[in-house]
């Protein structure tokens, strides 16, 4: 990414792909950001954190508080996805899906991978397909988000956007600790089974059977649950086999 001239570095940044609009611009910024940062001649790479090279929760928020003072945006909402309770890569889709980030066919058109006439849902071909869309609100993902929600003894509020629906969704409470984390996980499960079932649909013109695709999030609760310190007198088969009955019971 660059070379020295003498002492002085050089930095040159290639991409394998034309960027978009939006990318050149963050490019720019990125080249301003880089224009006061280099590397230096026989000196070795280190990583330092603040001015003392001591890292710290109290600093980071510190700082974070400083920078949403000075008009930028620190989105705790996001921050909220790295509970460990889910596999990583499945609070990372979480974490992208809360961001706008992942790679619908709307975001594919953005960055003119796809052309625009080519911009419709995945599982019902009537929208565009952007994240509220097929994670939330086409009639296939609402029928599913309802049938775990209803698992849980719980009626759902629909909302228009996935991010907030995920702040209602966290902010659910109920009498047992368990019961809640169960719920949290459902929602993790839920979206990243719906994901994963729009890209085999894309990539593997699989079919879609709403009904498999309930028990398979049911299975996905089930076994992830089981990484937890928590413990349920319920094994796997027991909790995906009779999962509506026995989410009421847990204490």
């Amino acid at each position: 990414m660059g070379w020295f001239e003498g002492r002085v570095w050089r930095w040159t940044l290639s991409w394998s792909r034309e960027l978009t609009m939006e990318e050149q611009q963050k490019l720019q910024q990125l080249k301003d950001e880089l224009a006061n940062h280099h590397p230096r001649r026989n000196e070795q790479d280190m990583v330092q954190w603040g001015m003392n090279g001591k890292f710290s929760v109290k600093d980071l928020l510190q700082k974070a508080d400083k920078i949403a003072k000075n008009g930028a945006e620190v989105d705790t909402l996001v921050c909220t996805v790295w509970k460990g309770i889910a596999p990583p890569k499945v609070e990372l889709m979480l974490w992208l899906a809360l961001l706008g980030r992942l790679n619908t066919k709307s975001m594919l058109v953005k960055k003119k991978i796809l052309q625009s006439q080519d911009n419709h849902c995945s599982f019902c071909a009537q929208q565009e397909e952007d994240v509220d869309h097929v994670l939330l609100n086409c009639q296939v993902s609402w029928t599913i988000w309802c049938h775990i929600a209803t698992d849980f003894g719980v009626q759902v509020s629909r909302q228009q956007k996935f991010r907030w629906f995920y702040g209602w969704w966290m902010a659910k409470t109920f009498h047992s600790k368990i019961q809640k984390k169960m719920f949290i996980l459902a929602f993790f499960a839920t979206a990243w089974s719906i994901w994963q079932k729009r890209n085999k649909m894309v990539f593997e013109e699989q079919a879609m059977d709403i009904q498999e695709l309930i028990l398979s999030i049911r299975w996905r609760i089930a076994w992830w649950s089981k990484a937890w310190k928590e413990t349920t007198q319920y094994n796997v088969e027991q909790l995906a086999g009779n999962f509506s009955s026995i989410m009421p019971l847990l204490t």
